[in-house]
């Protein structure tokens, strides 16, 4: 029987936004539950926190702008 997965509620490390984009997927994965990768994306994002893990369409669009401005700042 497979067993359940758990996560530990952990915070961003210092000097995360310096990590290789591949280690710092791996540590959101690894360590943090879909409602923390959730607040954490709406935290970076300057959106409200809600209780729900999801996203609403006009919120995922919010994210994706904000990741092409950093994407175009690092430029």
């Amino acid at each position: 029987m497979a067993k359940p997965q758990t996560y530990r509620d952990v915070d961003v490390p210092d000097g995360f936004d310096e990590w290789d984009i591949n280690a710092r997927v791996n540590y959101l994965a690894g360590a943090m539950d879909r409602t923390q990768i959730a607040d954490h994306l709406r935290e970076i994002t300057g959106q409200e926190p809600r209780e729900e893990p999801t996203f609403k369409k006009d919120e995922l669009v919010q994210i994706i702008i904000a990741v092409q401005e950093g994407s175009s700042d690092a430029e």
